[in-house]
């Protein structure tokens, strides 16, 4: 049927249902800390309710429209269609109501998010199974991804605060490392396509040498400061040369390509950030480390990701219009003000939320306008 087309593909409500909550968390956060809005949430306390729909809200519904997308390329079959991406989507929505209102008791708040992690892992395993290493890989990562926010909600659940730290920490780690493989697949094919001429083939041991490290740092809080530093400097020098031979200079003039260079310089920054940390305090005003990760590293990717899969699957030419390179804009200015605005002038910080998240977030609000109408009408 013509108005459940949304639900033919993967890619199709995810990433809608991703815009939606790249933009309405942000909002709705900033609103209950600066402007004393009412938070009815029971199940989370303010600061937590944002960490947790960012990380296994917003993140989730654009790792599971990406991977269920590229996943049935790379193991060559055929993704899944309203029979799965139905449940998939309304669990999704209904855990986000539950936490943003009590809807529901704390344990079928809690429920939901579950069956979401274990529908998600099923979908997953059971798409790519043909090819051994993608569906072990992915196995892993969406096993323990789920276990991330499994300890986070547990934690809140019976009210220990190390369950849920935890969970965030394997969270946090687990997205630098699904980005940095993930990168070294798309961004090396996106330049063939482009800048044939720059392009180079990147060595798998050398995408080993910058993934492999990363997921030895996913515990870096609980690791001796030498250990931190020495992982974090090892990490970015491995990602730094691989960046290089990426060619970026080659990109100027493709928008949809070099956003995911911009995107990706938002890992250096951050693994920079994450080796000076121990050394200089100020990193730590306003999460600087953290939200080079998320709104940078995550945010950018995420926002260029989306945009190109949309275009390729729905039969539209790959090419950035004004609208989108408007919205890459955007999100780029509000993550560049969410981490200088702590760094360089502390006492403006609070005031500036407002901004900050309004230009992050208006490259979300764009993208659902911009490609509501593609996603819920057929291919063309």
């Amino acid at each position: 049927m013509r108005y459940l087309t949304v639900f033919s593909e993967p890619f199709r409500a995810m990433f809608l249902l991703a815009s939606l909550a790249a933009t309405l968390v942000p909002m709705f956060f900033i609103c209950f800390l600066v402007s004393d809005y009412t938070y009815y949430g029971e199940y989370f306390d303010m600061t937590d309710w944002h960490i947790h729909e960012m990380l296994f809200g917003f993140t989730s519904a654009l790792l599971s429209g990406f991977i269920l997308t590229a996943g049935a390329h790379w193991a060559n079959t055929e993704s899944y269609g309203i029979k799965a991406i139905l449940p998939l989507s309304l669990l999704w929505v209904l855990e986000r109501l539950a936490l943003f209102y009590p809807f529901f008791s704390k344990q079928i708040t809690f429920s939901f998010g579950v069956l979401f992690s274990l529908l998600l892992l099923i979908l997953v395993v059971n798409l790519v199974r043909k090819n051994r290493k993608i569906s072990f890989a992915l196995g892993v990562f969406f096993t323990v991804f789920g276990l991330s926010k499994f300890l986070f909600s547990w934690g809140a659940l019976v009210e220990n605060v190390a369950y849920t730290e935890t969970g965030k920490v394997i969270a946090l780690g687990l997205i630098r490392v699904i980005i940095a493989a993930v990168a070294g697949k798309v961004i090396p094919f996106f330049l063939s396509k482009k800048a044939p001429k720059a392009f180079e083939e990147i060595p798998f041991k050398l995408n080993l040498l910058c993934v492999i490290p990363l997921i030895l740092l996913i515990p870096y809080p609980y690791y001796p400061v030498s250990i931190q530093v020495f992982l974090s400097l090892f990490c970015l020098i491995t990602n730094l040369y691989r960046y290089m031979r990426w060619k970026p200079l080659h990109t100027r003039k493709f928008p949809m390509l070099w956003i995911l260079y911009v995107a990706y310089a938002f890992m250096l920054l951050h693994l920079l950030s994450l080796a000076l940390e121990p050394f200089f305090p100020i990193l730590l005003n306003g999460t600087i480390t953290t939200h080079l990760l998320t709104s940078g590293l995550l945010g950018i990717m995420g926002l260029g990701i989306m945009g190109r899969v949309v275009l390729g699957h729905t039969g539209r030419e790959i090419r950035a219009d004004r609208w989108m390179i408007f919205m890459y804009l955007a999100t780029l200015l509000g993550a560049v003000m969410r981490v200088l605005i702590p760094l360089i002038a502390f006492d403006h910080y609070y005031p500036a939320l407002h901004s900050t998240m309004g230009f992050w977030t208006l490259g979300y609000l764009v993208f659902f306008f911009r490609f509501f109408k593609t996603l819920v009408t057929p291919r063309i």
